[in-house]
């Protein structure tokens, strides 16, 4: 029990973190990163040491359940509001209109791909799309 407090101690303030900048609200963070603590506890026999560190286990175990969080809040496929530059910057990018559509509900509004190909319902699969918005913008990118 003192090594779990004292994991805990240690962990605590980086778990929140992680989680809070995957669910961007503080309550449901707390809320994620204690279920995390409470899964690690539960799921501490399955720990391997040769696989990774404690700590990378612990995140890895937030991650995943924040990242669930994510996407349980997201209950609509439109896509919100983007600041003026970073929208005006996808538009002038080069990007077709559905691949500037596809960054947006992806990296933008955290969807996953199932629900981008359910909020375009394109001809081309998100995957594709997004794949391919990708390598044109790295291609295009001014530090190549």
């Amino acid at each position: 029990m003192d090594a779990f407090a004292d994991l805990y101690d240690h962990l605590a303030p980086r778990v929140f973190g992680l989680v809070t900048s995957v669910v961007h609200d503080v309550a449901v963070a707390e809320a994620v990163a204690c279920e995390a603590f409470v899964d690690v506890w539960r799921r501490s026999a399955t720990f391997d040491r040769t696989c990774s560190s404690a700590a990378a286990w612990v995140l890895a175990v937030a991650h995943r359940l924040a990242v669930r969080a994510r996407r349980q809040v997201v209950t609509t496929c439109a896509c919100p509001a983007l600041p003026a530059a970073r929208d005006s910057m996808l538009a002038r990018s080069g990007l077709s209109a559905v691949q500037v559509d596809a960054v947006r509900l992806a990296y933008f509004s955290g969807l996953d791909h199932r629900r981008v190909d359910a909020a375009l319902a394109g001809d081309q699969p998100a995957a594709a799309l997004l794949t391919d918005a990708l390598r044109f913008l790295s291609a295009s990118s001014p530090s190549r």
